[in-house]
């Protein structure tokens, strides 16, 4: 859209998807249909070869551990990076405000960008706007955006990955984001509201409570 109201070629624009081993085929397909539709220049960079080389060369085990998940997302940020400089252009981060605020990105990887357009939304914000957007300006793009929707959420750095099964529904945790920003509610008070708000059990909103704190201030930086 802002490249359209600036009257700029969208072939400027140029999106890169980089997969790994990891990646699953529909993930991988869609971006680049989606490419294809929206007519930006594609890019498809495979980073499987490189983060298997470089887990060689720190000795890691082999392992899908941490340094495996994060492995992936810093050499995704290298090339997106230096691809930045090629193109003489800046690189668009992804992550959004719930996934900032619950430390649910790598430090030096996605975390990193010139410019993150959606660090200032939550991720139930962002799946309303892809819904919006399906239904609106970008009906081309209808049938994969509602692919997206309905994929669970997911980074994708190792199998069978969702995100929600380690860190809790996001309707939850933007709901405890909104008000311990917005009104400043301490935890006794954001257990008690989302207990009743979401019919949860005693332990099960301090499950989510305590877990959102530690989050919070644990990755302040």
């Amino acid at each position: 859209q802002a490249f359209k109201r600036l009257n700029r070629d969208l072939k400027d624009i140029i999106a890169v998807t980089l997969p790994s081993k990891i990646t699953s085929q529909k993930t991988k397909s869609d971006a680049l249909i989606l490419m294809e539709r929206l007519g930006v220049t594609s890019l498809e960079i495979s980073i499987k070869d490189q983060v298997d080389q470089h887990l060689k060369d720190i000795n890691h085990e082999g392992d899908f551990d941490i340094t495996y998940e994060n492995a992936q997302a810093r050499m995704r940020t290298l090339n997106l990076m230096n691809l930045s400089n090629k193109y003489n252009g800046f690189v668009l981060g992804t992550g959004d405000m719930s996934e900032i605020a619950l430390g649910w990105m790598t430090f030096n990887g996605d975390h990193m960008s010139m410019y993150n357009v959606n660090a200032g939304l939550t991720k139930t914000w962002v799946q309303t706007l892809i819904k919006y957007h399906s239904e609106n300006d970008y009906q081309n793009v209808s049938d994969i955006l509602i692919n997206i929707l309905n994929r669970p959420i997911s980074p994708e750095l190792k199998n069978d990955q969702s995100t929600e099964d380690s860190i809790g529904k996001y309707e939850i945790n933007d709901f405890i984001l909104y008000h311990f920003l917005a009104s400043g509610a301490e935890s006794k008070k954001i257990t008690w509201l989302i207990k009743e708000t979401f019919d949860l059990k005693e332990e099960e909103a301090l499950v989510y409570t305590n877990r959102f704190f530690d989050r919070f201030y644990g990755s302040q930086f």
